[in-house]
């Protein structure tokens, strides 16, 4: 006999979102720094301009994970209730 363990998703909880978010802002922070530095003093490499394509697409991916998270965390507790 085998066992079958079906794997589930379960979304971290809100420390752990906390801790990540601290971490994601402070990387999109210095990145803009490091751009604006760039930029000012006209030190703009091809580099930096795949630095802000980069950017762009983590910015986007922070904002879809709250987003996700606050999505589910409004809908998962209406699912639960009894019928």
């Amino acid at each position: 006999m085998s066992i079958h363990v079906v794997p589930t998703l379960k979304l971290p909880s809100k420390s752990w979102i906390a801790v990540v978010s601290i971490f994601q802002i402070t990387a999109l922070s210095v990145t803009i720094f490091r751009v604006y530095h760039r930029f000012k003093t006209s030190r703009m490499w091809w580099d930096d301009y795949v630095v802000v394509v980069v950017f762009m697409l983590d910015a986007l991916g922070f904002v879809n994970i709250w987003y996700g998270y606050s999505h589910h965390c409004e809908s998962h507790p209406k699912s639960l209730r009894p019928s």
